[in-house]
């Protein structure tokens, strides 16, 4: 019974030091920068789900001078910045070297009544982006979306995924600056990846209202 107990207590504690390291790495709420910081810029991105879709979503980048490879990502437990009868989107930012990037991947992680299901970027692609330094760089909203069918049992199951991509920045400026009240957003570079000239029909990265499945 003591054994069990202190199981159950060691792993609480790991979820909360888990839980801790994602959001400041993620979604910080004070995360500031150094207009005079000559290595870093912070990047800005959205993740958008419907709003009956539950789980884990992220991003796949890469800094070209480094070769460091990095995930932007959520879970859908944290509170979302917006929520209403379709969809709920959640805001991040992340302090990062400056530099040329790439995005090579992603996935989707399907938290569902019965079973978990993963999907991720089956194509080789490499969609490019620049974190300029000292600077706040937007990205983009990603929303993620699955394909389902109706099973046997009736149930709805996801059966494939990908994301619409679009710039929300003008439309949620005033929530990004109450959230991130600590940078200031008076200037903000598009960030926005090449995907009109750099994506590919395989990537599951479609610009919205462009090609969408």
């Amino acid at each position: 019974m003591f054994l069990k107990s202190s199981l159950f207590y060691f792993s609480f504690l790991f979820i909360l030091f888990l839980t801790a390291i994602s959001g400041k790495c993620q979604i910080p709420s004070k995360l500031t920068l150094d207009k005079s910081d000559t290595t870093s810029g912070i990047v800005l991105f959205s993740f958008s789900v419907p709003r009956q879709s539950y789980g884990e979503y992220y991003l796949d980048i890469f800094h070209i001078e480094s070769r460091k490879r990095e995930k932007l990502f959520f879970h859908t437990s944290e509170v979302p910045d917006i929520k209403n009868k379709e969809m709920r989107i959640y805001y991040g930012a992340k302090l990062l070297p400056k530099g040329e990037y790439k995005i090579y991947g992603w996935g989707m992680i399907f938290n569902g009544a019965t079973a978990t299901s993963t999907y991720t970027s089956r194509a080789n692609f490499s969609i490019p982006f620049t974190i300029f330094e000292g600077d706040i760089n937007y990205l983009g909203d990603y929303f993620g979306i699955f394909r389902r069918i109706t099973d046997q049992g009736g149930l709805k199951v996801p059966t494939e995924a990908y994301f619409i991509v679009s710039n929300r920045y003008m439309e949620d400026r005033e929530l990004i600056r109450n959230k991130f009240s600590s940078l200031n957003l008076n200037h903000v570079v598009d960030g926005m990846p090449d995907f009109a000239g750099n994506n590919t029909a395989y990537s599951g990265l479609f610009l919205k209202g462009i090609n969408v499945p």
